[in-house]
C-alpha cells in the first residue's frame, strides 16, 4: 500500500501535467516526483524482511507494485543508491519473463 496508496497517485502523468498548468517548471514536476519517491522508498524498504523478492521467496503483488515505481525513479534520475535492497528485488524481478515482457518498452505500440 505504501507504493500503491502513497507513490503512484502523486506521481502520475496526470499530476505532473496539473502542476505544469499550475506554473512549475519540469524541472520543478521531477523533483516533486522524486521527493515523493525517496520518501515512499524509504519507508517500504524499511518494512522488508531479508529475501529474494520483498515478502518472501516468490514474487508477489507487492513487487508488482515496486517494479514500476522503481521503471520512474530510472526515467526521471532519482538517486537509488540509499534503495540498495530495493535494486536487488528489481534485479532479480527483471529476470523472470514476466517482468520483462511487461516493461513498457516490450510493448508492441512502444516508441
Amino acid at each position: 500500500m505504501i507504493i500503491a496508496s502513497d507513490i503512484h497517485p502523486i506521481n502520475n502523468l496526470k499530476v505532473a501535467k496539473k502542476l505544469k498548468k499550475m506554473g512549475h517548471t519540469q524541472d520543478d514536476v521531477v523533483a516533486w516526483m522524486a521527493d515523493w519517491m525517496e520518501r515512499g522508498f524509504e519507508a517500504y524498504q524499511a518494512l522488508l524482511p531479508d529475501a529474494d523478492f520483498s515478502f518472501g521467496d516468490q514474487p508477489s503483488l507487492a513487487d508488482i507494485c515496486l517494479i514500476p515505481q522503481l521503471y520512474n525513479a530510472h526515467r526521471w534520475g532519482v538517486n537509488l543508491q540509499p534503495f540498495a535492497r530495493l535494486t536487488d528485488i528489481e534485479a532479480r524481478c527483471l529476470e523472470l519473463s514476466a517482468f520483462k515482457n511487461a516493461r513498457p518498452e516490450a510493448q508492441p505500440d512502444a516508441i
